[in-house]
């Protein structure tokens, strides 16, 4: 690799990055993150027009588990829970046969 193309790819890089960082635009933050016990649900319906209230919030609250130090969420009646690949790798190798 030449000098000039090293040269002209780091020039490349650094407009890059400046470019990116001056088009964007900063991200206004919320209210922040409520545990279940402190939701202002008033608050959150006249802001966003929704229909929350306690039963509604039990439900999510009771939908919501933790497998192997990981989130997920219960997704059925049945049990069936939705999490990421890495969270059950180790159950469902040992789940898993030859046949199946």
């Amino acid at each position: 690799m030449s000098l000039r193309f090293t040269v002209s790819l780091a020039a490349l890089g650094a407009a890059t990055a400046v470019l990116s960082a001056a088009s964007s635009t900063p991200a206004k933050a919320d209210e922040g993150m409520w545990t279940f016990d402190n939701f202002p649900i008033q608050t959150v319906n006249d802001k966003y027009g929704t229909r929350i209230d306690q039963a509604w919030l039990d439900r999510v609250r009771n939908a919501a588990v933790r497998i192997n130090g990981c989130s997920a969420s219960l997704v059925s009646g049945e049990g069936l829970v939705l999490t990421n690949h890495h969270c059950v790798v180790g159950c469902a190798q040992d789940l898993s046969t030859a046949e199946h």
